[in-house]
């Protein structure tokens, strides 16, 4: 009993009103008394109870109008009703409640004992229902709050569509062309303009290499294209396939394309990925030639490799000890744990085993590969540091079988790190005495260090004085909201360059400074702050604007483009370059005047890191042809940062006029590096929402359990010890007891029969027990022959293949699932039988729901179908799709539903395989 709840008694009967009222009030409830219906209603919207006790006489009102009244307002319709009379048996006003959906009933007289227990009992179930209600609540609001992430996304997505670099395609539901990106358009040779709007088979006729173009393929095409809109499957869906076309210029290329079907609101459309990859057949051979090479390399490895028993016995070790300890495989096989590392380092060592060994016993199997630092002493009496990377081997039967583990000196490293922190001491002196301003910062923009020639431009006395301060202090206030975006940028990119800012010294006068930022970041690769130089730029800028205000448009334009340009004369040569360019590429013009693309400094590789021929550079091919080119992506060696850049370029010929050569081309490139990291990021972050929905689908069946225990342990034994105490009575004042009171304790035996069902039944919907005991096929049938009791329908469940146990979290979401899909079916389908198929073959998993009711339109499927199922068809999605699979509807007016889940049993693997 809660100490806030709150009951209302409404009863004519003064005495018996303030009697009841005292008892309760004394038990510890709450408690509003009421002599009229009208003052009742009253005093109900007034206090908003916990529980009314509603007498079926009232002075001015009946006892169900009182109780129709209270259910229409949307404010009263959640507390229990429970009726009283005083003129009726218990079981006549146990037929009411039930006939105008009260929740229960009481007849007076009844014992104060027995009153407080029933009441209690109602108390307790209201207040799991509250717990129900909660529940769903916080679980609507955070799928809520996925949808809008969601919404984020395919905005996002719609940006990358635009700026793939593969090519995409999506018809419409006729199989018309609705979206022709770039990068298609590029594969091709086919302009957007002139394909939008094209049937498919069309376009892929057009493309198709001289030799196949025939009738029948055309006819071909367009069958396989209508059918596959029209809702059938076809083996070549979701698998890409490789072809060769022959582009609008007549050059053959090979492409890679993957078509997939998409249900939308209007039905089914379709969308394929192509990639080019001409290159390939190239690439596939450089690529054997490099694997045989790297497999001579791992065979003569200079690494240590080695094998460990759980006993901390060496079970193998490669020749290389030798080398690095000076011991031959057979003396290493006999050394113990003490023999090869120092004290300190044995002592890691034991420490990591013994964790180790505890992860295993704990379940814990996918544990992340650490670094391990350790020195080792060596045959001859030295020591040498060495870096080991140990992982665990599993036997068959999930048993730890061994530990491999490779070791590597690194005892130049070692060397290297203490001349780090010797480089990294020389460096402060150097930024101390730089003549560029140099501040770091905390993540908040704190300022932690200033440089002394910071301190002077901004006009302070001393170090002291900026220590501590905002760095957005230093800004204007006009650019202190972009400069906190361009923090933001900088925490996700590691590096911002050439931010102008108006700064504002300490005494007010302000000035243009350019701001390149990056982070710092600490040992574990958390952020810990940023460092930036700044430098005072107000001349130049100064400078430039009077420049740019005598110089022509051509100029202006060639020195502001945000991407990087570069002309060549008709000979190939570098006789212009942009400051875009200089900083893209990290070199000046003076270091590229007179080169050519196919200059050996640039070492331009393609995307998939094979090296990229200067005769198929943009550059010499619009010289060669006097042709464009177009969204040419390659790598190119950066110098000054030590790592390759990514640059998206376009080649533009120029001609004298009556001329067909072009005297110069244009190269127009820019850095799409950051670009490519936010795709990746992007990936990953579609696979935490995955792993998000995972953890919020086995956090809601942790509850159900919970609440179902707490069921069976709590209100289960008080309703069993009730039921056993009233047998006992019955037994021994059967005979004494004058005949109505004898009906009203078989009543009460009765009720407490009925409450001691409802909680089971409540039990098994939160958590049935078979389906953790017997596997998903078992529960699907067991939730068959319930729905089929209740609902009067015939519900024939089989499973098709080799039935196994699943992975449980895998099992609870089928079963959910199905669940859900059978509410679905009592509620809209009017179906007079249901087909429920598990089907288990070696590759595929499929759960079937099969109706013969109403159906609906397949237009309508499945943005309509929501409005049927409400929150639960996302349910049903959101669940599919954290596990992996793929939900299917299929539905026609008048010819039944059919709802397929089917999820690779590949999928096993990425889930805690524990049984409960």
């Amino acid at each position: 009993m809660q100490v806030d709840s709150h009951i209302l008694i409404m009863n004519g009967n003064e005495p018996l009103l303030r009697a009841r009222a005292r008892l309760l009030r004394e038990a510890g409830y709450s408690v509003t008394e009421a002599m009229t219906g009208q003052d009742g209603l009253r005093q109900a919207q007034a206090v908003s109870p916990d529980l009314i006790l509603l007498d079926i006489v009232l002075p001015d009102l009946p006892g169900s109008e009182v109780y129709r009244r209270l259910k229409a307002s949307p404010t009263l319709s959640s507390p229990f009703v429970i009726l009283t009379s005083s003129i009726i048996t218990d079981a006549d006003i146990q037929e009411m409640a039930l006939e105008i959906g009260a929740d229960g009933g009481i007849a007076h007289p009844v014992a104060e004992r027995g009153l407080l227990a029933r009441i209690g009992l109602f108390m307790r179930l209201l207040q799991a229902e509250r717990r129900l209600r909660d529940e769903r609540a916080i679980h609507e609001r955070q799928l809520q709050e996925r949808i809008t992430a969601l919404e984020v996304s395919e905005e996002r997505l719609r940006g990358i569509i635009t700026q793939s670099h593969d090519g995409i395609v999506f018809l419409d539901h006729d199989g018309a062309i609705t979206v022709w990106n770039r990068a298609m358009a590029t594969i091709t040779g086919l302009p957007s303009e002139e394909v939008i709007g094209r049937p498919l088979w069309d376009v892929q006729y057009q493309v198709m290499c001289e030799e196949h173009q025939r009738p029948e393929m055309h006819a071909m095409l367009q069958a396989q294209i209508v059918a596959v809109l029209q809702g059938d499957d076809a083996p070549w869906l979701h698998r890409p396939s490789l072809q060769e076309i022959q582009c609008a210029d007549g050059e053959r290329r090979h492409i890679r394309s993957t078509i997939f079907p998409i249900t939308t609101s209007q039905g089914r459309i379709l969308a394929s990925i192509s990639q080019d990859v001409t290159n390939e057949h190239q690439a596939e051979q450089r690529l054997r030639e490099q694997e045989e090479r790297f497999r001579f390399l791992a065979e003569n490895s200079h690494d240590v490799i080695w094998t460990l028993d759980a006993d901390g016995h060496f079970t193998y070790i490669s020749p290389s000890v030798y080398t690095l300890l000076g011991y031959t495989p057979q003396e290493g096989l006999q050394l113990s744990l003490n023999d090869i590392f120092t004290p300190a380092s044995l002592h890691i060592v034991h420490t990591a085993m013994a964790g180790a060994l505890a992860d295993i016993a704990a379940g814990k199997r996918d544990i992340q590969n650490t670094p391990y630092q350790l020195e080792q002493p060596r045959k001859d009496g030295t020591t040498v540091w060495t870096e080991s990377m140990v992982r665990r081997v599993f036997a068959d039967d999930g048993s730890l079988q061994c530990f491999l583990g490779v070791t590597r000196d690194i005892s130049d490293r070692k060397r290297a790190e203490d001349a780090l922190r010797e480089s990294e001491e020389l460096h402060r002196s150097l930024i101390s005495a730089s003549p560029d301003n140099v501040t770091a910062t905390d993540v908040r923009g704190v300022i932690t260090f200033a440089s002394p020639r910071s301190v002077a431009q901004y006009g302070y006395d001393s170090q002291d004085d900026v220590l501590g301060r905002s760095a957005f202090e230093l800004i204007a206030p006009e650019d202190r909201e972009r400069a906190a975006a361009n923090l933001q940028h900088t925490l996700q990119d590691g590096i911002i360059r050439n931010c102008i800012y108006t700064l504002v010294r300490k005494d007010g006068t302000r000035f243009i400074g350019e701001l390149n930022a990056a982070v710092v970041y600490d040992a574990q690769g958390d952020a810990k702050g940023f460092v930036a130089t700044t430098r005072d730029i107000t001349e130049r800028v100064r400078m430039e604007r009077a420049l740019q205000e005598s110089e022509m448009m051509y100029r202006m334009l060639f020195e502001n483009m945000a991407q990087g340009v570069i002309c060549h004369d008709a000979e190939g040569r570098v006789i212009a370059a942009n400051p875009a360019a200089e900083q893209i590429l990290g070199v000046t013009f003076e270091q590229m005047r007179g080169t050519t693309s196919m200059d050996p400094q640039w070492r331009t590789i393609h995307e998939g890191g094979s090296e990229y021929p200067g005769e198929l550079h943009p550059i010499v091919r619009a010289r060669k042809t006097g042709m464009a080119f177009h969204d040419d992506v390659m790598g190119v060696y950066h110098q000054q940062k030590g790592d390759y850049i990514w640059i998206n370029t376009h080649a533009i010929p120029v001609f004298h006029p009556d001329e067909e050569r072009p005297y110069q081309v244009y190269a127009i490139f820019e850095d799409i590096t950051d670009r490519r990291n936010t795709e990746f990021m992007l990936r990953r972050s579609r696979n935490e929402l995955r792993h998000l929905a995972r953890r919020l689908a086995t956090t809601q069946e942790t509850e159900r359990q919970h609440l179902a225990r707490e069921l069976h342990d709590q209100i289960g034994q008080n309703i069993a010890a009730l039921g056993v105490l009233l047998s006992a009575i019955n037994e021994v004042v059967i005979h004494a007891l004058p005949d109505h009171a004898a009906d009203r304790l078989a009543a009460a035996m009765r009720l407490t029969g009925e409450i001691a069902e409802s909680v089971r039944r409540v039990m098994l919907d939160l958590r049935p027990p078979v389906l953790d005991d017997y596997g998903l096929l078992a529960a699907l049938q067991w939730m068959g022959r319930q729905l089929q009791q209740q609902a009067g329908i015939t519900i024939d469940v089989q499973g098709i293949g080799n039935i196994e146990r699943l992975p449980a979290d895998i099992e609870t979401a089928l079963f959910r699932i199905t669940q859900e899909a059978l509410t679905n079916v009592l509620k809209h389908a009017q179906a007079s039988t249901v087909f429920l198929t598990l089907q288990m073959h070696d590759d595929v998993v499929n759960v079937t729901v099969a109706d013969d009711g109403v159906g609906f339109a397949s237009s309508r499927a499945p943005a309509d179908a929501s409005r049927l199922t409400g929150w639960g068809l996302i349910n049903m999605q959101e669940r599919t799709r954290s596990i992996g699979g793929t939900l299917k509807i299929d539905s026609r007016q008048g010819q039944g539903t059919r709802v397929t889940v089917m999820l690779p049993r590949r999928c096993d693997v990425h889930h805690d395989s524990h049984r409960r």
